[in-house]
């Protein structure tokens, strides 16, 4: 009582409070007896928080042991008991969410992966509907279900314990009870309290306050925990929730006079915001608030999904829908999804938009349930001081704001089911129960896995559960879809996702039962695979957190301080250590060639990592166990044992570019080579797949030169002895090492260092031994062994391997000459290469078998090695002119010719690759069959147009395409038809500023003038630049949180602050230097943002997010540092002169070690990553579309090039100069050669130009645009170096040279080409010595340049100012260029060649120059003549050439002057009813023949008079 004696003093003593306190001021012993009862008071309520926080985090062993002392009714009573005081009834509040509300069964998100949910049942097919929820039967399952509404049970997903749920029938009624109304006493004692409340806090009233955000979080609990789920319920709780948060209800403190209490408002309004000892108590209450909308925006969302599910079930169930799914396809297929002609958008559109304006979709808005105006409550949590709550209300406002874009999303993330049946459980009710209650298992290992005083003996019923549940699922993992028959759906078809091992055989003979281990199988050459569907339908069970969980089980836990005998704790240890091991092998099943799954066990890699390596000792006692202790030193001693997480990252990174470039720390190198090193033989250890995986996640053609470099380092390193013995066993570097058990392992792992001819790593192999001479030699030695054997040679690996590698070396180093005039070189390449040719054809005898596996498999690319090795040794050895070698070789050669002949017949049955693209250049250096090899190439030509064609150009065949799809099939039709929809694109364009928008008018939407005082004593206004202020101080304040979802918001929302202004109302973006006509407009447009950006820099926001990138990784998905680039982004463009000094002095006083530029050079190495595995599939293959992987490759280094082309803008010498050098740093990033490289290998040949499609030339291009930045001021020096490397320019001629493909857009390859003349035109600016001039006219030639402005010239019709610009830009190239004579010379013959045949073109007629003297030479400039030039009259011509006094040049331009502003006005007089009315223009232009015409008319009207009245 005494902690709130003016409550309950009189209660417990008889006397009122004011009464006792007279006394105790008048008697000390009395005070002091009630201060020490206070302390006594307060000791007890922080026993009671501990136990609390003991229990909190759901801590098994101490929920079980203090609910036996602490009763539910108990705990419940005392909270609803509103005498006792306010901070008792909060202790035992928490007490209450501890020990019965926050535990299992209850679970987050309902007990759901995620809200919305991400598996829904199509249809229960026998099981029968009770039409009254869509979890029939208490199955937990979402059931797509026409005509839902929210009164209906089940509307909205709540908690329920499936019926096959092993806790059904359990007698403690906190574990066994089934359905939602479970808490109703304490639902009814939040509901009440804060009814009661009436949301008003008082901020001196921290007793209250804190009871507050106690009944809040239980609020929050039973809300997440699916026991406030029904619309009823919600409407009764979400006013309540919005007056506790809306704190302009608040009030300072509660003034008592004359026994009258009255609120006080705060003074001034806005020191509410400040953080202080009072305002601190409510401050979890609003945090608690807004997770709560969060919450019921999670189940709006949800109830939004099936509503949309139930769109498509309605279009699915009928035969008219599936076929208008089916053709919306074919559409898309043909990339013309927007000529779509059907109505299904506008439908669909309909049907989506109703969800949010109208109906029960608009009913679960926020603000409609609360009756308030939600957003402007959420204005005013930003501007409090405390960094969480505003946090969370700005993700709440971004919630709210971006609610269609989320149900897209969400509905891309829906796995369906046909039936609620899947293989080796039956039912998907069961296997959901089985992992409900795995989760708990892996959770509570110290309760059912150790023997101990507090949790009790073991519970073997726990461990054979988790070992059954655990061999089910691999069961399930490996088992083949469930074929459901359906009058309307095909059968899916039985596939399964591959997973490249060891080699590419894949082992089918697993039994079902899944007894063959993971580790088995692979250690056989190959893991298992696992089907596709049932990943994912484990993805959206939440398998991944329970997998992520298991990652914590401590299997030395009872080690630490358990009370149980030594034996005991062995077992517990063996238990918990299995278990764990047994969830790691289903993690690699998991992952296993599965993006999304791979991506979720990625995020938890430091966890990963800790488990690495073996099984670690436990701490152990000094009376332990002898015996014991022996056999867990044997155990931790033994090699190739421990929990198995290496297998885990390795198959993460598999297949997945994005992750093995970006993902994995250098130190991870470091630990699994020590790793590897520590096996007896790692030639035979698995952990070399993971450098394998890491160097080439997808294949030679994925090769990361990044990370084949520090790998290299790494393996290579003298102090790993185990992997030095084996590279010295295998390429003879020192005779005495031991052998090793598989040396093509060793020689495989060597071939990924130096794959796709890496120059940095290729030489550290011969300053390591591995020289070319050392594995030519190897080579010799195993085909004399293999021979002599009669081995297969295509298949025997070391001679296969040790081929590649001989090949991959002799294409990236410099070869010694000496190599080609042994006769053992030529031994290999033309008398035992055939040997694997030859092989190699004979098991590849047919097209099936080539489609299959024949460019995939290891023999391929030993064939492919062979034919390369032939080529290079031939090559070499007719340039030293070794006639007498290449005669004694002759036959063999010949040989060779006739299997490259047999490699090119059976490939061109199927299409062309690299092996029959080294096939025919092996022929065409052989001489040999050259006309085979002429007309397969014209052929290849022919085939490649054809498939051009085909995939580029095709119309849209309806014909040809089977409407009988699977149900997977059409759903994923239907989200093509969603997320391409032109509707809802648009819908989504036009409100994607809208958050922006309500906070940069926060100030008209919060002012107080236009709230009652008395309802709302403590409104204040929030201004814009205060919201700046809060969005830039957090980002620079919470830079370095794991959680970065915060930070982001800040830098989109200031991003967007910036877009907004150059945006139209439908959302999309202009461009004033070229969308607005208008000179006033375009200033006033271009002085907006400006003024825009000046304030955001002046407000620190460049600052912040410089910081941002330079402290984080580069190539991390959808991170911080990728909003603050895309903030910069915005800053700088247009080369705002505030921003890049900022900039500059960042780089100049902060950033002296580079972070920063390193960061854009690793963004730029990873977009030169994909863009060579684009490379190598363009370089011997038809055009192929790009994958999803490359387009965000491309996407990233388009977006590179865009923020360096921004920063340098305006000529900024600094920054030009920066991205070359960077001062005081030994080894600077040199960004300007890095884009000139990218350049150089993308476009190394013509022919990869035609097989480019939009976004490969929009990259290229813009790469083009940011290096004519760096240069143009000039910047001499970046001048000097981009004309100086090797093939650049060589590069660009090319690009001009090529007409590209008609499938990209003619805009986009006239920038192109646009881009490459402005960067001739900034290499020679300002150079006067002719130097420069010389190195561009070397490689630029006329001929050239002139194809270039035939092609600029054909397009001049449909792009007549594009056009002119370019040709402004040519003339202006053509003048510089004439300086030197010969190129002069060849220019002018050209141009005279051209007029004569075509005539004159608008380079001739559109084009003006003059010239000026400037800087000691006399310069020309180019520009476009005005269009009103032409629209002088003749008349006035003629006039003014009669008038004119042509005796002096003074004279003429005297009168020209005087006369110009008649001819101005004419002109534009003329131009504007011309272009404004199209029959003015059709007279204008043609005034001079209908004059002729009208005269010609009546002369003949005359003729026809005359011989009318003749004779008369």
């Amino acid at each position: 009582w005494v902690c709130d004696p003016g409550k309950c003093c009189e209660a417990v003593t008889g006397r009122p409070w004011a009464q006792v306190e007279k006394e105790m001021e008048q008697d000390p012993a009395k005070d002091k007896a009630f201060k020490s009862q206070t302390q006594l008071a307060n000791y007890f309520m922080a026993q009671i928080d501990l136990l609390a926080l003991m229990c909190f985090g759901r801590s098994n062993n101490c929920i079980a042991w203090l609910s036996k002392s602490f009763g539910y009714t108990t705990l419940v009573s005392v909270c609803l008991n509103p005498r006792l005081p306010a901070n008792a009834r909060a202790t035992f509040s928490g007490l209450l969410r501890a020990l019965y509300v926050d535990r299992y069964p209850q679970q987050p998100f309902v007990g759901r992966a995620a809200l919305p949910e991400q598996l829904w049942i199509y249809e229960w097919g026998e099981a029968k509907s009770n039409n009254k929820g869509m979890e029939i039967g208490g199955q937990g399952l979402p059931l797509i279900r026409p005509g839902l509404r929210l009164e209906e049970d089940g509307a909205l997903p709540s908690f329920s314990i499936p019926r096959d749920h092993a806790l059904m029938w359990n007698p403690d009624p906190f574990l066994g009870f089934p359905g939602h109304a479970k808490f109703f006493l304490v639902r009814h004692f939040t509901n009440k309290f804060l009814e009661l409340s009436g949301g008003k806090l008082v901020h001196a009233d921290k007793q209250v306050n804190e009871l507050t955000s106690k009944v809040l979080e239980l609020t929050q609990g039973l809300l997440s925990f699916g026991f406030q789920s029904t619309i009823q319920k919600l409407e009764a709780l979400v006013p309540l929730i919005v007056k506790i948060l809306d704190g302009r209800n608040d009030s300072e403190k509660l003034q008592i006079s004359d026994g009258k209490k009255t609120l006080v408002g705060f003074s001034p309004p806005e020191s509410r915001w400040i953080t202080s000892t009072d305002s601190a108590t409510i401050l979890p209450s609003k945090i608690a608030a807004i997770k709560i909308l969060m919450n019921v925006a999670d189940l709006r969302a949800n109830f939004r999904l099936g509503k949309l599910l139930e769109v498509f079930k309605k279009m699915s169930d009928s035969k008219e829908g599936r076929l208008e799914l089916g053709k919306h396809h074919c559409f898309v297929l043909a990339g013309k999804e927007a000529t779509y002609p059907g109505p299904f958008h506008a439908e669909l559109f309909d049907s989506f938009e109703a969800l949010f304006v109208a109906g029960d979709g608009a009913r679960m808005d926020l603000s409609a349930l609360a009756g308030m105006d939600v957003e402007t409550i959420l204005l005013d949590c930003i501007m409090y001081e405390d960094d969480e709550l505003f946090a969370q209300a700005l993700r709440c406002l971004e919630r709210t704001f971006a609610q269609r874009r989320a149900l897209v999303n969400a509905l891309a993330n829906v796995t369906l089911l046909h039936r609620a049946e899947v293989a080796v459980f039956g039912g998907a009710a069961r296997l959901q129960s089985r992992l409900s209650y795995l989760g708990s298992l892996v959770r509570s290992s110290e309760v059912w896995g150790v023997c101990s005083k507090v949790s009790g003996p073991f519970q073997p019923e726990s461990y054979d559960y988790f070992v059954e549940t655990t061999q089910l699922l691999r069961a399930f993992l490996l088992a083949p879809e469930l074929q459901v028959e359906s009058s309307k759906f095909a059968s899916p078809p039985p596939l399964r996702r591959p997973s490249r091992g060891h080699s590419d055989e894949i082992k089918e003979d697993t039994p079902a039962d899944g007894s063959k281990s993971t580790e088995t199988a692979a250690s056989e050459g190959a893991l298992p695979r696992p089907t596709e569907q049932h990943q994912d339908i484990l993805r959206a069970m939440d398998f991944g957190a329970i997998l992520s969980e298991a990652l914590y089980m401590d299997y030395n836990l009872t080690f630490m301080g358990s009370i149980c005998q030594d034996s005991e704790k062995m077992e517990s240890r063996r238990m918990i250590l299995e278990s764990q091991k047994s969830l790691m092998e289903l993690a690699v099943l998991f992952v296993s060639g599965n993006p999304k799954n791979q991506k979720i066990l990625m995020e938890h890699l430091p966890a990963l990592r800790k488990l690495m390596g073996p099984f670690r000792m436990p701490p152990l006692a000094a009376n332990f166990d002898p015996a014991l202790k022996a056999q867990l030193e044997e155990s931790v001693a033994m090699p190739r044992t421990g929990i198995g997480t290496e297998r885990v990252v390795i198959e993460c990174l598999r297949g997945n570019l994005r992750l093995s470039a970006d993902a994995v720390p250098r130190d991870q190198l470091e630990q699994m080579a020590q790793l590897l090193d520590q096996d007896p033989d790692p030639s035979d250890s698995y952990i070399g797949d993971f450098f394998l995986v890491l160097c080439e996640p997808d294949g030679p053609e994925s090769a990361l030169c990044a990370n084949q470099e520090y790998a290299a380092i790494v393996l290579l390193a003298p102090h790993l002895t185990n992997i030095k013995r084996c590279i010295d066993f295998v390429f003879s570097i020192d005779e005495d090492a031991e052998p090793c058990a598989k040396p093509e392992r060793i020689v495989e792992l060597v071939c990924a260092l130096v794959s796709h001819r890496n120059l940095r790593t290729a030489p550290m192999l011969q300053t390591s031994g591995i020289t070319t001479e050392r594995v030519l030699g190897a080579l010799n030695k195993r085909s004399d062994e293999a021979a002599s054997k009669g081995c297969d040679w295509a298949h025997d690996g070391l001679f296969t391997w040790l081929l590649k590698l001989l090949a991959l070396q002799m294409e990236s180093l410099v070869i010694d000459p000496k190599l080609f005039t042994r006769s053992s070189t030529w031994k290999v390449a033309l008398c035992d290469c055939p040997y694997v040719v030859r092989d190699f054809l004979k098991q590849h005898v047919t097209p099936p078998g080539i489609a299959e596996q024949g460019s995939t498999g290891p023999a391929f690319y030993s064939c492919r090695a062979a034919l390369i090795l032939a080529k290079l040794v031939l090559t070499n050895g007719r340039a030293l002119k070794l006639v007498e070698m290449e005669d004694h070789y002759r036959e063999d050669a010949k040989e060779v010719g006739d299997l490259c002949v047999e490699v090119h017949q059976l490939y061109g049955k199927v299409g062309e690759n690299s092996l029959d693209f080294e096939a025919v250049e092996c022929l065409k250096v052989l001489r040999n069959d050259l006309i085979t090899a002429e007309r397969s190439a014209d052929r290849s030509k022919k085939s490649e147009s054809e498939n051009v064609d085909k995939l580029g150009d095709s119309k849209v065949d309806l014909a040809s395409h089977d409407f009988k799809r699977s149900l997977q099939e059409y759903f994923s039709f239907f989200c093509e038809c969603v997320s391409k929809n032109s509707f809802l694109l648009n819908k989504m364009s036009a409100r994607k500023f809208a958050l922006v928008e309500i906070l940069e008018s926060a100030e008209a939407r919060t002012d107080p003038a236009k709230l009652d005082k008395l309802d709302f004593p403590s409104a204040c206004s929030v201004t814009w630049n205060a919201v700046v202020d809060r969005l830039v101080g957090y980002a620079r304040d919470h830079n370095y949180d794991k959680d970065e979802g915060s930070v982001k918001r800040c830098y989109r929302v200031l991003t967007a602050h910036l877009l907004k202004a150059r945006s139209r109302p439908d959302g999309s973006l202009f461009d004033p230097s070229y969308d607005l006509d208008d000179l006033m407009e375009r200033e006033e447009c271009f002085a907006e943002i400006k003024k825009l950006q000046d304030n955001l820099n002046e407000k620190g926001a460049t600052e912040a997010a410089l910081v941002t990138v330079a402290t984080h990784e580069a190539g991390v998905e959808d991170s911080s540092a990728e909003a603050a680039l895309q903030l910069l982004s915005e800053l700088v463009r247009f080369g705002n002169k505030a921003a890049q000094a900022t900039i500059v002095n960042y780089f100049v006083t902060q950033d002296k070690e580079g972070a920063w530029v390193e960061h854009i050079m690793k963004r730029a190495e990873f977009g030169l990553a994909y863009l060579n595995t684009r490379l190598e599939q363009a370089a011997f293959s038809y055009f192929l579309p790009m994958d999803s992987n490359q387009r965000t490759g491309y996407a990233d280094l388009l977006f590179t090039a865009q923020l360096v082309h921004f920063l340098c803008e305006g000529h900024n010498r600094a920054l030009q100069s920066y991205f070359r050098e960077q001062a005081g740093r030994s080894n600077s990033a040199n960004m300007v050669r890095m884009m000139a490289q990218t350049v150089t290998v993308a476009c190394d040949k013509s022919a990869v130009l035609t097989r480019m499609e939009n976004l490969e030339v929009a990259t290229i291009t813009e790469l083009l645009w940011s290096l004519n930045e760096t240069v143009e001021g000039p910047c001499r020096e970046n001048q000097d170096m981009l004309t100086k490397m090797p093939d650049f320019l060589g590069a660009l001629e090319r690009i001009l040279a090529s007409p590209f493909h008609p499938r990209v857009d003619i805009g986009l390859r006239l920038d192109a080409k646009h881009a490459v003349l402005r960067l001739l035109q900034a290499l020679l600016e300002g150079q006067t010595n002719l130097a420069m001039h010389q190195r561009v006219a070397g490689e630029v030639s006329p001929a050239t340049l002139e194809l270039a402005r035939t092609f600029v010239g054909a397009a001049a019709e449909t792009h007549r100012a594009t056009v002119i610009d370019l040709f402004v830009v040519m003339r202006r190239l053509y003048f510089e260029l004439a300086l030197l004579p010969s190129h002069g010379e060849e220019v002018a013959l050209l141009l005279e060649n051209r007029r004569a045949e075509e005539g004159l073109d608008l380079l001739d007629t559109h084009v003006g120059h003059f010239e000026v003297s400037w800087n000691g030479r006399v310069e020309t400039v180019c520009f476009a003549l005005p269009e009103e030039t032409f629209y002088l009259s003749k008349e006035t011509k003629d006039h003014f050439m009669k008038s004119v006094d042509l005796s002096t040049a003074e004279k003429r331009m005297k009168i020209l002057l005087a006369k110009l502003p008649a001819f101005i006005g004419e002109m534009d007089h003329i131009y504007k009813l011309s272009t404004s009315n199209q029959a003015y223009k059709l007279v204008s232009k043609n005034l001079e023949n209908i004059k002729w015409a009208m005269y010609s008319v009546i002369v003949l009207l005359n003729v026809v008079l005359l011989m009318v009245t003749f004779g008369e």
